[in-house]
């Protein structure tokens, strides 16, 4: 229950069990954890990091893929004392994907199932995931791998999109050379047509002939941003006439020959002051990686305050979002400790303020590449009323 960052490195086997974090206090609720792996090198060379999540019933998930040279992997992790029984519909291009294997997968208790996407269907380009526990609750992550031969072409944790919904902003597609790739998906019985923002550090437009997209219904679509975003980071808003979920697939540019990496910003929920975002950053041996805050205010304007928590040289720092905009900071403006950990609140009144972290580095073999959404910390949690039923017969 201290108000201060700590870190656990894993010199572990590739296939080793999950970790499980658990804390007590009553600074409990609001506790945040991140993974960041790095590999110069082998199966899985790139930087991958991935929030950890709390065991939930319901998550929705937009990337990876199995066709040939895709490596996808859905991981379910238990942590409970009881089982866990879970459903996962996919959809791909065509539409509703058929995976019978994937329904009623059974997690046993404190265990992990993990399921290897082409095993569940093969030869899709690009997928949707929707992880419906119907018992217990489990922890959902997914991972791409992608390889051209024997030339490694990046990996990364996907993270978990927002629920579908009308209105979509995606931050934390990051600057720099390479494919920027927007994948929409429609769950329901009706296809979409989606207008497409832009929102950058000059303002927010909509792209020339990409303002409007089509997304047929059950299925997952994709759009190239790269002639619009010229190497910039942007923010992308999404407003569609059906509920879609969203993310986008960032390559760093690499040869027919040469490495490449990969990284996903997907659709998340807006901060507030009264749940601010809580961003942690660790050391990673032998690495100098850039980390750069992204700061998007789709609407009106917003101000940001950035508080290292306690045992951190950092300074306060305080960020004013233009309307439709979006700041970067360098992570370096706000502290210079290896470790590191600071609260992103929005001072009250403000619009409402996305944010993710983008993280960069340049390896021996060509750039590496990861990022992450910042979510909405768990500061709140609703307890239900509790009615004596006489019909239970339970005292």
């Amino acid at each position: 229950s201290r108000q201060s960052p700590g870190s656990l490195r894993l010199d572990a086997p590739r296939h080793s069990p999950p970790v499980t974090i658990q804390a007590i206090g009553g600074l409990a609720p609001g506790m945040t954890a991140t993974m960041l792996g790095r590999a110069d090198r082998g199966d899985l060379r790139g930087l991958a990091a991935t929030t950890c999540v709390p065991p939930g019933t319901d998550f929705w998930f937009v990337g990876s893929g199995s066709a040939v040279g895709q490596r996808g992997r859905l991981y379910l992790s238990n942590p409970s004392p009881a089982p866990a029984l879970v459903d996962v519909t996919l959809f791909g291009p065509d539409g509703r994907v058929q995976a019978p294997a994937g329904r009623q997968i059974a997690v046993a208790a404190g265990g992990q199932e993990v399921r290897k996407l082409d095993a569940l269907a093969p030869g899709v380009a690009r997928f949707g995931l929707h992880v419906q526990v119907r018992q217990g609750r489990v922890a959902a992550a997914v991972r791409d791998q992608q390889v051209d031969g024997l030339i490694q072409k990046g990996t990364d944790w996907v993270p978990a999109a927002a629920p579908p919904a009308r209105h979509q902003v995606l931050v934390g597609v990051p600057a720099g050379p390479g494919s920027r790739s927007l994948q929409v998906m429609v769950p329901g019985d009706s296809d979409a047509i989606v207008r497409v923002r832009l929102v950058n550090e000059d303002g927010s437009s909509a792209p020339a002939g990409l303002d409007v997209i089509e997304s047929p219904s059950h299925a997952v679509s994709q759009v190239e941003l790269s002639g619009v975003t010229r190497g910039r980071a942007v923010a992308v808003e999404l407003s569609s006439d059906v509920p879609i979920v969203a993310g986008v697939l960032a390559r760093t540019e690499g040869g027919a020959t040469s490495p490449a990496d990969i990284a996903y910003a997907t659709s998340g929920r807006a901060l507030s002051d009264q749940a601010p975002g809580l961003l942690v950053v660790a050391p990673v041996a032998g690495a100098a990686p850039t980390r750069v805050l992204v700061l998007a205010a789709p609407g009106r304007r917003a101000q940001v305050v950035l508080e290292p928590l306690g045992g951190d040289p950092g300074k306060r720092t305080v960020v004013d979002v233009p309307a439709q905009s979006l700041r970067l900071v360098p992570v370096s403006d706000v502290t210079t400790a290896g470790l590191a950990a600071f609260t992103v609140t929005p001072s009250a009144g403000s619009g409402a303020v996305m944010a993710a972290l983008d993280v960069s580095e340049k390896g021996p073999d060509g750039g590496l590449l990861t990022a992450w959404p910042l979510v909405p910390g768990r500061y709140r949690v609703a307890v239900p009323v509790v009615v004596a039923d006489i019909t239970t017969g339970l005292p």
